[in-house]
């Protein structure tokens, strides 16, 4: 208050000269006199932070300057201003707003991702699978082929009169559809399954991972309830296995392959497979299952070119409720070139910055936000290059080895330490880390905290991945 001016002013004159500069700016030189009512002075300050600290700590030598001043023993009360608290509380309801909205982000990416960890179980008897449709499957030059062999397919089971009139002159049985992980194989089987129900709905389908039918076959040969299992995928009418490259070096799960797709295919059922690679490039992969796969179609999904990303990043951004301009397309086009996956990543990003931000999305700040997503050609996918063959040298195991399923103790290690190192150094998403694997990005989190407990209690591991680190940054 103004009548204390003179009074304030020689107070701080006199706390300049007994602390460090930092420290005065810090918790004095905001301090104001408020009243002086009998022997007790109330100071005012800026935060509540600040009240606390100059209550518990520096009463005593306010007193002490106050009473110099005054002439009689003074108590000092500090207090935060009126204007401040409003301040503060306006700030409180700020940061509350943008907690709930962040909350509200989280929740919706958490929905999303248990709802893809749903639909990728089996969906024998399922209702259709919503929004993978091949309405919604972008064509493009890249996946044309493999789009128009699952699209005739999925038409073998019609009952549309036009089409029966003009059928195929062959069935594409077995269909094998191969490309890099998260350009849209298992959308296409989801849509063959989905157009199959609305068009034939007594018809059978199972999808399933390959992973999870190894494991479904693991637990019957342990319960010894191998009949029910065979009858179960033997007895279908559309069989559809994900990522069939995870049979490779397994032999009693190929023979049980081997007998279903003999079985399934002398009955005229419609078999489904993907990979990550031609039937020819799977390495430890039985001859005569080899040749099975490829005696139906053998379609490919190549990366999308650059006209095709901007038309799914349009495609994608609207269905998520993000504007926007064709200059931001352009760039995240050009930009982003592995995958969908990255694609869905960096535009749940940009949603989540105009969310908690406010803002419009500008060429700039998209620039800001996705400077971290993999271009193909920048720091993370040289990091990532230099990962796999570093933890792939010093374990004497392949790129491919490492990648793989495979559950023996030197090989999880491997991919354990893979994983933590690809977290660490560069900034892929979890999920995007859990593609480069294919397995989910819980699997991810899992094996990093198991690396980094091992660190602690094992000398041996920590030396490990120093090592490997220094390697890397070398």
């Amino acid at each position: 208050m103004k009548q204390y001016q003179d009074l304030q002013a020689a107070v701080l004159a006199q706390l300049e000269t007994k602390f460090p500069d930092a420290v005065f700016n810090l918790w004095f030189k905001d301090l104001e006199v408020e009243e002086i009512a009998g022997d007790t002075v109330t100071l005012s300050t800026t935060t509540s932070f600040k009240q606390n600290i100059l209550s518990e700590h520096r009463i005593p030598v306010l007193s002490e300057i106050f009473s110099s001043l005054l002439g009689f023993p003074a108590k000092v009360v500090i207090t935060v201003r009126e204007e401040d608290l409003e301040k503060i509380k306006r700030q409180a309801s700020e940061e509350e707003d943008r907690r709930v909205e962040e909350e509200q982000v989280r929740r919706q990416e958490e929905e999303e991702r248990k709802r893809n960890e749903e639909i990728t179980r089996n969906i024998e008897g399922s209702d259709i699978v919503s929004g993978f449709t091949f309405e919604n499957f972008i064509i493009g030059d890249s996946n044309r082929f493999a789009y128009a062999a699952c699209y005739a397919v999925a038409m073998s089971f019609t009952t549309d009169e036009e089409y029966l009139t003009n059928p195929l002159e062959e069935k594409y049985n077995p269909l094998f559809i191969y490309g890099q992980s998260g350009l849209g194989k298992t959308h296409l089987l989801y849509a063959i399954s989905n157009e199959i129900k609305v068009r034939s709905p007594g018809t059978k389908i199972i999808y399933i991972r390959c992973e999870d039918f190894v494991n479904e076959l693991i637990e019957a040969l342990h319960r010894k309830t191998t009949g029910d299992f065979r009858a179960k995928y033997r007895s279908t009418d559309v069989l559809m296995i994900d990522d069939i490259h995870f049979i490779a070096g397994k032999d009693a799960i190929q023979e049980e392959v081997f007998n279903t797709f003999n079985t399934l295919f002398e009955n005229q059922k419609q078999i489904i497979l993907t990979s990550d690679r031609p039937p020819c490039e799977i390495n430890n992969l039985a001859d005569r299952l080899r040749t099975r796969f490829e005696w139906g179609l053998t379609a490919d999904i190549q990366p999308p070119t650059p006209e095709l990303r901007a038309a799914i990043i349009k495609a994608k951004a609207e269905k998520q409720g993000v504007t926007l301009s064709d200059e931001i397309v352009t760039y995240m086009a050009d930009h982003i070139k592995s995958n969908i996956r990255t694609i869905e990543g960096a535009l749940r990003r940009l949603r989540a910055m105009n969310v908690l931000t406010g803002t419009p999305i500008s060429l700039e700040s998209a620039k800001r936000a996705l400077s971290d997503i993999e271009s193909g050609t920048g720091e993370n996918s040289y990091t990532l290059d230099r990962i796999f063959k570093t933890v792939s040298k010093r374990f004497h195991l392949s790129v491919d080895t490492i990648k793989s399923r495979q559950r023996q103790e030197n090989i999880v290690y491997a991919r354990h330490v893979c994983m933590y190192l690809i977290r660490k150094l560069t900034d892929y998403p979890l999920a995007d880390i859990g593609a480069f694997f294919s397995c989910r990005h819980s699997n991810v989190i899992l094996a990093c905290n198991k690396i980094e407990d091992m660190m602690e209690t094992h000398p041996e591991v920590k030396a490990d991945i120093e090592e490997l680190t220094s390697q890397i940054k070398s």
